[in-house]
């Protein structure tokens, strides 16, 4: 129960209690002026009291009616932070999907990239293999010429000491 429930409900005992212990006198006529108009039997205490206790329900009746009004806007703003909160939601997905297709493109040029790369660097390794080969081949037989005549150089300076196969004549 809320703090002015429980006021307004006092305040209402109260009354009732105050009219009920001082009915005779609230009852007893007296002569009531409303400016316009003058009454000369009217029992002004009842009409006060009356009116005290209108009052008083009309007060809890706006608070009612304002509480309520609270309470729907404050529902209006939920309903309203839920829509915001899916709309965000939805966003935040959709800029994640494309963020994803971006990275898959992004991956997918670096891997087509690298695969090309790996396809030069084994050419090129291929390609570099076989001209060491050839040119290990080359050096191989003028290395072997030059032996060769280094051979025949040789043969010649001591004087045909040796024979044609190596030995001594």
């Amino acid at each position: 129960m809320r703090t002015h429930t429980a006021l307004l409900i006092l305040v209402l005992v109260i009354l009732i209690a105050f009219a009920a212990a001082n009915y005779s006198t609230l009852t007893s006529p007296q002569l009531l002026n409303l400016i316009f108009v003058s009454f000369s039997a009217a029992p002004v205490g009842m009409i006060l009291t009356i009116t005290a206790i209108i009052l008083s329900l009309l007060f809890a009746l706006l608070t009612g009616v304002h509480d309520l009004q609270s309470r729907a806007e404050s529902a209006r703003g939920l309903r309203e932070i839920a829509n915001l909160r899916q709309s965000l939601d939805q966003a935040e997905s959709s800029r994640i999907a494309d963020l994803r297709a971006q990275l898959e493109k992004v991956l997918e040029g670096i891997d087509t990239r690298l695969s090309r790369l790996d396809q030069q660097w084994l050419a090129q390794s291929s390609s570099l293999a076989n001209e060491m080969n050839d040119r290990v081949d080359q050096l191989r037989d003028r290395l072997a010429a030059d032996l060769g005549e280094l051979e025949d150089t040789i043969l010649k300076k001591l004087g045909g000491g040796l024979g044609a196969d190596g030995e001594n004549r």
